[in-house]
């Protein structure tokens, strides 16, 4: 979650949006979230099943590589936005399962809701 918190922290001080610089970082320390999710869990002696709901949304990961690689128009732009689909799938999926408590499900429901409606306020997604 520090790390987690780190990322938003950095893409929040860098001022004038999203810009492309902010998401070069923001996807390295979104990668890096990732891989130390996956060390802690095959570190740990006692780590929690991953949630079932964590899968769901892969076949829409899928998809949407299958619809870039095969039908837009414009394969750079269809990737850019399958990317952050897959940054906002990656965050979910790291808060779902780095704690078997409910309240950090909720907790991801909320963020990429959240992420969702921004995006869509600011012209971003």
């Amino acid at each position: 979650m520090i790390m987690l918190s780190g990322n938003l922290v950095w893409t929040t001080l860098c001022l004038g949006g999203y810009r492309p610089e902010t998401m070069v970082i923001t996807s390295l320390l979104n990668g890096l979230i990732l891989v130390v999710h996956f060390l802690g869990r095959a570190w740990s002696e006692k780590a929690p099943r991953i949630h079932p709901v964590s899968w769901w949304f892969l076949p829409f990961l899928i998809y949407a590589a299958v619809y870039v690689m095969l039908v837009t128009p414009v394969q750079w732009l269809g990737w850019h936005d399958w990317l952050r689909w897959a940054q906002m799938i990656l965050i979910f999926w790291v808060v779902l399962n780095g704690d078997p408590s409910f309240e950090n499900a909720k907790c991801a429901d909320g963020c990429d809701l959240c992420a969702w409606f921004c995006g869509r306020r600011h012209g971003v997604l």
